[in-house]
């Protein structure tokens, strides 16, 4: 329970996101009449604790951020007794790549949160307020979890998870009607009708996505992204309906992400359109029929840039959409094919420097692919999967990073076991543990920086000799551009922590 100075009980109220009178017969059960804000003070439950519907009712609502006062990091719960903590977007996407999960309950009138990983544990006290509630974690470190003004856009839903995620959160949803003319919806429904078999889904190890079958020159091809085919595998593709879409060679688009293989000519092909530039303009309605889980809907939206290599629109759609087309709706054909990008999401923490991520809809175009280059399965899925051991990399030592910015340069035990860097950063905490001179420290804390150092340029080294495939090495001067910025941070925190 929120109390005002004069003593009048005041709840929160989870639909409408307002501090409210309460009822004197029930106070889980807010009022109509609003409290001013600048009347509220946390002076705890007026005749008890808050009830577990209470807290339950604050907490499902909204995102919260609990990472010491930083806004980007932020944990979602869910009714289930699951919640998610990752980072948190501007745009509104909460991305997933370095998320993690775990366990909520409520005990004792508090809110124990225990992390999957390590158990790590969080208890946050009543009374339990999105303006600010204090907890402790198991090192008995000071928190403060406050809820976030404002409802984000989009959060990519849970993988995996038991429970719906919070309808306020998540968006997979056409634009609103009244943007898109009836006629056009019909059309697009008409459309998943039309192409129903010639649409086609994979998931594979690491990854799902969408395809579709389109006439190319005078052949039909199964077109998707290079990137959802590098995470699938060479995993095959299957039809809304079942069975497998039976292909042949493969190929990408040199200096863009679309990938292709032959098909017999059974299925019936999207139109691809040609000259884009002349034929689609800016503001004209678009769907992407992309797939989420065996289930195709028009997610409809409208062109917000054209490019010479691919058009960008605010259509919602998410990641496992991927792969499939972008039907402009005006003459039902192809102009791109679906792409989810997040841009600039490795965030320094330099004010000078900062750059928000932005999550970019775009569809590569059909229309200007300058050349194709011919892929064998077994070389592709090698570079691949040395692709990913790249990008993991650069994710681990940005997660270094992130541990020792927010802790002021301790190293959360046990959080960084899955990395190649494991046995040198343990041998350098177990130095420091040691209380030694300032010259050893300085000696330690130099050889573990020089590891990190060379360790994050052999890969990329070793790639630029061996990969083939224009669209992985395309990859390799962002990865390494990211890891330079990493590697001076964590020179300054490594110097720091001596």
């Amino acid at each position: 329970m929120i109390t005002r100075k004069s003593g009048t009980p005041a709840v929160y109220n989870a639909r409408t996101g307002a501090l409210e009178i309460a009822s004197n017969v029930n106070p889980a059960e807010p009022a109509a009449s609003p409290a001013a804000a600048s009347d509220i003070e946390q002076n705890g439950p007026v005749g008890g604790m808050q009830t577990s519907q209470l807290i339950t009712s604050i907490l499902t609502t909204g995102i919260w951020n609990t990472e010491k006062g930083r806004l980007d990091h932020a944990t979602v719960f869910y009714p289930d007794g699951t919640f998610l903590f990752g980072v948190l977007y501007s745009d509104g996407t909460f991305f997933g790549k370095k998320v993690y999960g775990g366990t909520w309950e409520i005990e004792r009138g508090s809110v124990k949160l225990t992390y999957n990983r390590q158990g790590f544990v969080e208890v946050y006290f009543q009374p339990i307020n999105p303006a600010g509630t204090r907890g402790v974690d198991q090192d008995h470190k000071p928190l403060l979890m406050t809820r976030r003004p404002v409802v984000p856009k989009l959060v990519q839903e849970r993988p995996g998870a038991a429970g719906q995620p919070l309808s306020a959160l998540t968006s997979s949803t056409p634009a609103p009607a009244n943007t898109i003319p009836i006629e056009l919806q019909r059309s697009a429904a008409a459309l998943v009708q039309t192409y129903h078999n010639s649409l086609a889904f994979v998931t594979g190890a690491t990854g799902s996505g969408s395809g579709f079958v389109a006439a190319i020159g005078k052949a039909n091809y199964l077109v998707t992204s290079v990137h959802v085919a590098s995470q699938t595998g060479g995993q095959p593709f299957k039809g809304l309906d079942g069975p497998a879409v039976p292909s042949g060679v493969p190929s990408m688009a040199v200096g863009e992400d679309i990938f292709c293989m032959a098909l017999p000519a059974q299925q019936k092909p999207f139109e691809v359109m040609q000259d884009v530039d002349a034929n689609a303009a800016i503001g004209d309605p678009v769907a992407v029929l992309g797939n989420a889980d065996g289930v195709v809907n028009p997610i409809m939206g409208s062109i917000t840039g054209i490019g010479p290599t691919f058009i960008e629109v605010d259509a919602p759609f998410l990641q496992d959409n991927s792969g499939g087309p972008i039907i402009h709706l005006k003459t039902g054909k192809v102009i791109g094919v679906a792409a989810y990008q997040v841009k600039n999401k490795y965030d320094m923490d330099d004010a000078a420097n900062q750059q928000e991520a932005v999550v970019r809809r775009i569809g590569y175009r059909l229309d200007s692919v300058k050349g194709w280059q011919a892929v064998t399965w077994p070389a592709f899925n090698v570079q691949a999967a040395q692709m990913q051991g790249i990008e993991k990399l650069t994710d681990d030592l940005y997660d270094l990073y992130r541990d020792m910015t927010d802790n002021k340069g301790a190293v959360t035990p046990g959080r960084h076991d899955d990395t190649a860097f494991k046995i040198r950063l343990n041998d350098w905490l177990a130095e420091k543990a040691s209380h030694p001179s300032p010259e050893d420290a300085a000696t330690d804390g130099a050889n573990l920086f020089s590891f990190l150092k060379s360790t994050s340029q052999a890969d990329i080294t070793a790639a630029q000799g061996q990969m083939t495939f224009d669209y992985f090495l395309r990859e390799l001067p962002g990865q390494k551009q990211t890891r330079d910025a990493i590697l001076k941070g964590l020179q300054q925190l490594i110097q720091g922590a001596q």
